[in-house]
């Protein structure tokens, strides 16, 4: 699970990045990739988010992802890159990141995975190199932008601050499990058109 201003900072939608010049979508995807900004307002903000009497629940958001070079550009792949191993400056218990320490620890490409024996993990990336983006959930995550920007005019709540948003990683690499050889971006966009039609 992430905060609220954790998933607004660090998670965008596809609309928010700008595509490799490698990628070729079909019609159909890139129907499906269009967010509908006039639901989001109107439904997911107004409707849900701004009503004052409305129990809010938000589904997982399903999060990508994907490898950049130094510079921004995005690569089909994570390059290892010497200091591979990324903090979290949000942390402020040193005995919380401590006791991730002596966990088993996978780094590649600017993510590092580390996780217990029971399935206890955490998860941290560098955002020069490393890019998190909505493959399910982009309405929501959208309208979660929306809702913080114009309607709270950037100040949350106690409450709102001590509220999680739970998402779903997708770790394409292997040393994170993944048996797949081709592109990142290959298997994404697959990822994202199964999600939308099944």
């Amino acid at each position: 699970t992430m905060s609220i201003r954790r998933v607004l900072e660090e998670l965008s939608t596809h609309e928010q990045t700008s595509p490799s010049l490698n990628q070729n979508y079909n019609l159909k995807e890139l129907f499906q990739r269009e967010i509908n900004h006039q639901r989001v307002e109107d439904e997911l903000v107004n409707q849900y988010l701004a009503s004052p009497n409305k129990l809010k629940f938000f589904n997982n958001l399903t999060i990508v992802l994907f490898p950049k070079k130094s510079g921004g550009t995005r690569t089909e792949s994570f390059e290892d890159y010497p200091d591979n191993n990324p903090t979290i400056p949000y942390e402020t218990n040193d005995q919380f990141d401590k006791e991730f320490d002596q966990l088993n620890r996978s780094c590649f490409g600017g993510v590092q995975l580390s996780t217990s024996e029971g399935g206890i993990g955490r998860l941290r990336w560098d955002s020069l190199r490393v890019e998190a983006v909505a493959v399910d959930g982009q309405h929501r995550l959208q309208a979660l932008n929306h809702w913080f920007n114009k309607t709270k005019h950037k100040a949350l709540s106690e409450l709102e601050k001590n509220t999680n948003i739970p998402v779903i990683f997708v770790l394409l690499h292997e040393k994170a499990g993944l048996k797949d050889t081709r592109p990142i971006n290959v298997i994404s966009r697959e990822i994202f058109t199964d999600l939308n039609k099944n």
